[in-house]
């Protein structure tokens, strides 16, 4: 389809070689039609990418609430937890050990590259 779009636009600059004022149209119709192609699907990439930065906020939010969760269990004296001693434990594991050894590995990863 460009390679058509191409041979036509050839076509019409030189017919409109002798005229510059409809050279400068077709070069205007020409981007915007690359525009439209393009605006077509950004349409489907923003509310993916909206729908994406919106689940990474709210992952990122559960995983603070989580961690200061824990950091008052752990702080706080025994009459005003509201973990018991298992759940603080497999909270503990589930963070600290999964969920930031991932995350070095994935800066880890992306750094090498």
């Amino acid at each position: 389809m460009s390679e058509d779009r191409e041979e036509i636009t050839g076509r019409l600059r030189q017919e409109h070689r002798e005229d510059p004022e409809r050279l400068n149209a077709l070069e205007e119709a020409r981007t915007a039609a690359a525009v439209g192609e393009v605006t077509q699907g950004s349409a489907t990439n923003y509310h993916l990418h909206v729908l994406i930065v919106i689940g990474i906020y709210i992952l990122g939010f559960a995983g603070l609430l989580m961690l200061l969760s824990l950091f008052y269990n752990l702080a706080a004296s025994s009459n005003w937890r509201f973990l018991t001693d298992d759940q603080t434990a497999k909270l503990q594991s589930f963070l600290l050990s999964g969920v930031i050894g991932s995350a070095i590995t994935a800066l880890a990863k992306k750094i090498v590259k």
